[in-house]
């Protein structure tokens, strides 16, 4: 996943802005980018694009953390988007969302008050650290940590370690697929050599021989195969016998 653009000086959003629409005229399409204000400049950010205020202040965060850590930054933080539309030229910037975020060791973690008073933690647009992916079984073995009320450097570090290691689980099992699915298309590569007909592509593809289909598929890192019979001619024990011995 790329990182999330973090702008701490209000200068650095003209040049997020040229890339924009740079990628998006290259693209001839519709592109955007979210990234996050924090700092003093998140409030010379909504003065200076016309946010006077927030238009959401984010649910998971209407509670407060309380305590502290040495290590551990509470800061208040804004989340916006840039987009540019090459098709006809519109650009703007979305509404501007409120948090509070923990910094710590570089990463930027958003406390979830959903059900009460205390919060779980998460990092900040790292969709991984929940996806899918992530076993059932993974997840037994490695419990959450208790939620926080009192941030401490003991519970700080014990979250960070916790999503760290889901986002390093998650990066483990893509790199497996990853591996399983370029070994699956170097084998489909040396049978096409044997094939009348073949078609081969990243993601689907065909091979035809002795009216036989092997057809595969590939999509969120999984392989589908199938294979079957494609004659249309006489069902006759002659046109069996051909067909064990690859004479079609």
């Amino acid at each position: 996943m790329e990182k999330i653009f973090t702008i701490e000086n209000i200068s650095e959003l003209a040049n997020l802005m040229d890339e924009i629409a740079a990628l998006a005229k290259s693209r001839k399409d519709y592109c955007y980018k979210s990234f996050l204000i924090v700092g003093d400049d998140a409030a010379e950010y909504a003065n200076v694009y016309g946010f006077s205020k927030p238009n959401h202040t984010c649910a998971y965060s209407n509670g407060k953390l309380k305590g502290g850590s040495e290590d551990a930054v509470i800061q208040n933080a804004y989340y916006s988007e840039y987009y540019y539309d090459a098709r006809n030229g519109s650009s703007g910037f979305s509404s501007l969302h409120k948090t509070t975020l923990v910094r710590y060791k570089g990463e930027f973690l958003e406390p979830n008050f959903c059900y009460g008073t205390t919060a779980t933690l998460h990092i900040v647009f790292d969709t991984r650290i929940y996806h899918e992916k992530i076993s059932a079984q993974w997840k037994q073995e490695h419990p959450e940590p208790n939620r926080v009320g009192t941030l401490t450097d003991r519970k700080i570090e014990e979250w960070y370690n916790y999503l760290t290691s889901r986002r390093e689980e998650y990066d483990r099992v893509v790199n497996e697929e990853t591996a399983t699915i370029t070994k699956f298309l170097a084998q489909v590569r040396e049978v096409a050599a044997y094939c009348k007909d073949a078609r081969i592509g990243d993601t689907q593809g065909q091979l035809r021989a002795n009216n036989l289909v092997f057809s595969y598929s590939i999509s969120k890192g999984y392989i589908n195969k199938e294979i079957k019979v494609d004659y249309r001619g006489s069902n006759t024990l002659e046109t069996f016998t051909k067909m064990i011995k690859g004479e079609f």
